[in-house]
């Protein structure tokens, strides 16, 4: 299968990002990136994309071998419809060769992702593109049954492979407390999460968010305060029921009382009215222990099967149909 992905190389945009990445792990695939997407590959230092991207280039840059493709003619090859199918990583940020592609191919084979916080569509392309809807709303769920739920993914090379020593309680990022981001270096960052035995996370401006991820690839477990307002459209396949059904017999639900009432700024990011504090009348007794181990087994092994960056990037190109 043969696929042009074109997206912004300025700058990241995790779910395009993660689908690139995705595409790049699945054997046979020829996939040229028409802006060489040169913050994903690994002849690069990552330590200069710190202070240039954001999540600090974490997670899924300077992680893949050069992709060693012929980005020549690709006009040619657009014309004589060469590729399988076409990518746009963020429809709202980049439409290069936008006139050509939409002329020499339907709805079919182009292939729309809105990675986008705002629940805002990109409107004329709804119905020319296979669209895939990140912050996919209810209302819009109904209107355009037809457009498909799109949720972030994890590398697999990201997921921890054993039990870690716990050394800690909770993580010490907060989300929204700056001066907790303190980390500059990823494998800090992650092993702060591996040796912690929880950590929060909430929804920011949307509701999707890569930290939900990267909290439970390391068998830590994520206190997702809000989680049950998040609508089904979103977070696909992340595991809310498994971690509701735990924060229910854990008592980390009543704890927090994660079934009350929650507030949210202009930006929709949740107003925090709760105690984090609280967590600390968790007791860390056998029983604990041997509930605890449970879900975060059932969590690696959901992530495993279900929230990859190659399944993620399966599940988009099983929406293309064979070019006729």
């Amino acid at each position: 299968m043969k696929i042009l992905f074109i997206a912004n190389n300025r700058q990241n945009d995790f779910l395009s990002d993660a689908v690139f990445h995705g595409l790049l792990n699945i054997d046979g695939l020829e996939v040229i990136d028409y802006n060489p997407l040169w913050y994903m590959y690994n002849d690069i230092d990552k330590n200069m994309l710190v202070n240039r991207f954001h999540g600090r280039g974490f997670t899924y840059y300077a992680s893949l071998p050069p992709n060693q493709v012929d980005r020549n003619n690709i006009d040619d090859k657009i014309k004589n419809r060469y590729f399988d199918a076409i990518i746009y990583g963020n429809i709202h940020r980049n439409l290069d060769l936008k006139e050509l592609v939409f002329q020499y191919y339907n709805e079919d084979n182009i292939i729309a992702l809105d990675g986008q916080d705002e629940t805002d569509l990109a409107n004329d392309y709804i119905l020319n593109t296979i669209y895939f809807k990140r912050e996919f709303t209810l209302d819009d769920y109904y209107k355009y049954p037809f457009i498909k739920p799109i949720s972030f993914a994890q590398p697999h090379n990201k997921i921890v492979l054993g039990n870690i020593q716990k050394e800690k309680l909770v993580g010490h990022v907060i989300p929204g407390v700056a001066e907790t981001f303190i980390f500059n270096n990823e494998n800090d960052y992650f092993k702060d999460y591996a040796v912690s035995l929880f950590a929060f996370t909430w929804k920011k401006s949307g509701w999707d968010c890569l930290r939900h991820y990267e909290i439970i690839s390391t068998a830590c477990m994520p206190l997702f305060l809000d989680i049950e307002k998040c609508p089904e459209t979103i977070c696909t396949t992340y595991p809310k029921d498994i971690l509701i059904e735990y924060y229910k017999k854990s008592g980390i639900y009543e704890l927090f009382n994660m079934g009350g009432e929650f507030e949210y700024d202009d930006r929709n990011t949740m107003i925090l009215n709760r105690d984090l504090n609280l967590i600390n009348e968790i007791s860390l007794d056998d029983d604990f222990y041997k509930l605890y181990s449970y879900y975060i087994d059932k969590l690696i092994s959901h992530t495993k099967s279900e929230m990859t960056t190659r399944k993620l990037a399966e599940y988009v190109l099983s929406h293309v149909k064979s070019i006729g």
